[in-house]
């Protein structure tokens, strides 16, 4: 007889990026480190347009090299940081939220650099998660960043997703919100939330051009 229940191995069960304005801003990865520690983020550049799509690749290039290097969540962020104060303009700045999963431990460790659109449901229910963290990325190069932890219990995902769905605005102007999408979340099967999600949204914009970029990540731990 096992000593816990047979949880389903960490799994991608979706990654989505539709550009609102020709480009996108935001940016959305999973990648595992040559160590074998998964880590998971999503991300919004300030702006518009060609600038905010190039200093999301850049920004998204850099992630990518630290996790290589098997860099702490504090040092990502204090690094990346750094690096967009030393690149970017005065007025342009990114949102981050990054986290790291731990299966043996079913612990989940992450950081929210001002993004705040980041959800764990599990058995225990429905938890945002934005207790650790510090400002958006490239506003201070002395920003300090605190990494925060949340066991897993049971069957769970972690849904990452941009403003740009909670604030995805219907022909009359009114944002969907995020009632809407935690509805989604609370009800729909782990497997259904990518369609149930695109679903909401598509009917709340009558349409399937949208206004802003609409970026999620569902991840299974």
């Amino acid at each position: 007889c096992p000593d816990r229940p047979p949880y389903t191995p960490l799994m991608l069960r979706a990654m989505v990026s539709i550009p609102g304005r020709g480009v996108a801003g935001d940016l959305v990865g999973l990648r595992r480190s040559p160590q074998g520690v998964v880590y998971f983020f999503i991300g919004d550049v300030s702006g518009k347009g060609a600038a905010a799509a190039m200093l999301m690749a850049a920004t998204q290039a850099y992630i990518s090299s630290l996790i290589d290097q098997n860099t702490s969540l504090a040092d990502i962020a204090t690094q990346l940081n750094r690096y967009l104060c030393s690149v970017s303009a005065s007025s342009e700045f990114v949102t981050l939220w990054i986290g790291s999963f731990s299966p043996e431990r079913r612990e989940l460790q992450y950081i929210d650099a001002g993004h705040g659109y980041a959800y764990l449901r599990d058995e225990q229910g429905l938890r945002q998660l934005n207790d650790g963290g510090g400002m958006p990325l490239g506003i201070s190069a002395e920003s300090v960043f605190q990494d925060a932890s949340v066991q897993a219990n049971g069957e769970a995902c972690v849904l990452l997703c941009s403003d740009g769905i909670m604030e995805q605005q219907d022909p009359s102007g009114q944002e969907l919100g995020g009632g809407a999408v935690m509805a989604v979340l609370k009800t729909a099967a782990i497997s259904d939330i990518q369609e149930a999600l695109m679903s909401v949204l598509r009917e709340h914009a009558q349409s399937d051009r949208y206004s802003d970029d609409v970026t999620f990540a569902i991840v299974q731990i």
